[in-house]
């Protein structure tokens, strides 16, 4: 990997930017997984019961 650096890193450093987007990284895709599945549920229960959902809006 040929990493380009503009002002001078040190390799301590380096790790712990790398280990603080990993996690932002990993958080960021569980996030949007979350988002996805939930979404999904609810795009099922409009199919599903959307008479029964109306009336308990009310």
């Amino acid at each position: 990997m040929a990493v380009s650096v503009v002002s001078p890193v040190s390799a301590a450093e380096f790790r712990a930017i790398s280990g603080v987007a990993g996690v932002v990284w990993r958080t960021h895709f569980y996030f949007v997984g979350w988002m996805m599945r939930r979404w999904e549920r609810e795009e099922e229960r409009k199919g599903e019961g959307d008479g029964e959902e109306r009336r308990e809006k009310r």
